[in-house]
């Protein structure tokens, strides 16, 4: 046997005696006298330790700018160890963002704050709604130039961006004239700087094999809400649980890099 503070290096084998910082040698001593020692050093003040917040349970978007912003692009979700207000730069993950989920899990809401922050980054926006969503309320605001397929083939016919293309329900799309233009819409986006955002139940989807949305999922970028294990399958990525929470906590997915988040409500 040894002493105790006695080890041995892996490396060469030596015998090694880990010093004590007080001659107390409980653990609350110890601790103490690392504080004593932090105190007393220049180059230890103003440096603040490694934090790990709690996501909320709910958060206003007045609220999720205080956290300060992280990266370029749209903010859109809270998230990270230090909370931040994490971007969605569609110019460097798009042209395919996918928001996902199952029923009441933040689909719409998260479509709309995303819109919103779309808006106040200067991107123009075509909306659609195969059925009712509070998406549409936003038609008439300041940078949307269509809501309704008419008005996306004019839009779509012209040079304008940054552009992007919103759609709740996409799982409702049965039209084949606009499933093979906003097919092609991601099929060009990355070079044209124009994207196509879309939200849909999780798993309809997963049963998608082809069209437009399923071409979007190539980007491997999109927000999970309260996703299973599995569902990052939809992205191409894999998760190391589920996530449970309130509505709008999810997994945010950028160019198939991952990050547990909260939308905050719009």
């Amino acid at each position: 046997t040894i002493g105790p503070g006695r080890a041995f290096r892996r490396a060469d084998r030596t015998a090694v005696q880990i010093a004590r910082l007080s001659a107390e040698t409980s653990a609350r001593s110890q601790a103490n006298a690392i504080d004593e020692l932090a105190a007393r050093l220049p180059a230890a003040r103003g440096r603040r330790p490694f934090r790990v917040d709690l996501l909320p349970e709910v958060v206003t978007a007045a609220d999720a700018r205080d956290h300060g912003v992280a990266g370029v692009g749209a903010g859109f979700a809270v998230g990270g160890d230090e909370l931040r207000l994490q971007t969605v730069n569609l110019a460097a993950c798009g042209p395919g963002f996918t928001i996902s989920g199952p029923p009441r899990s933040g689909r719409t809401t998260a479509l709309v704050v995303l819109a919103q922050a779309l808006l106040d980054q200067g991107t123009r926006l075509c909306l659609l709604t195969p059925r009712e969503s509070s998406l549409s309320e936003l038609a008439d605001a300041p940078g949307v130039l269509s809501s309704d397929l008419p008005g996306l083939r004019r839009v779509l016919g012209g040079t304008i961006a940054p552009l992007a293309v919103l759609i709740d329900d996409a799982e409702l799309v049965q039209d084949d004239e606009l499933d093979e233009l906003l097919q092609q819409l991601v099929e060009t986006g990355r070079r044209t700087d124009r994207s196509v955002v879309l939200a849909g139940t999780t798993e309809q989807l997963a049963e998608q094999s082809n069209g437009f949305a399923f071409s979007a999922r190539r980007s491997r970028s999109g927000l999970l809400l309260l996703p299973d294990q599995h569902d990052g399958d939809l992205l191409g990525v894999r998760l190391a649980h589920a996530v449970k929470g309130p509505p709008g906590r999810g997994v945010l997915v950028r160019s198939g890099q991952t990050l547990q988040v909260q939308v905050p409500l719009p």
